[in-house]
């Protein structure tokens, strides 16, 4: 999806792989948004329609210290 839009991809962890990920600097995951969370949360007007659509491939991660 990311070359189809000519997006530079610089980094990406693969579905399924964020707690490993975490792990291996010692992080322990506190929130999890995928895209369709993000467009829920943030890019729905007033009248409810979404105002974008968010690439599939983000997602928004709070981790925290273990």
């Amino acid at each position: 999806m990311v070359k189809k839009n000519n997006e530079n991809w610089t980094f990406g962890i693969e579905e399924g792989e964020i707690n490993n990920f975490l792990n291996t600097y010692n992080l322990t995951l506190s929130e999890h948004f995928d895209s369709a969370s993000i467009e829920n949360n943030y890019f729905i007007d007033k009248s409810g329609d979404l105002i974008i659509k968010v690439n599939g491939t983000h997602c928004i991660v709070l981790a925290e210290r273990k």
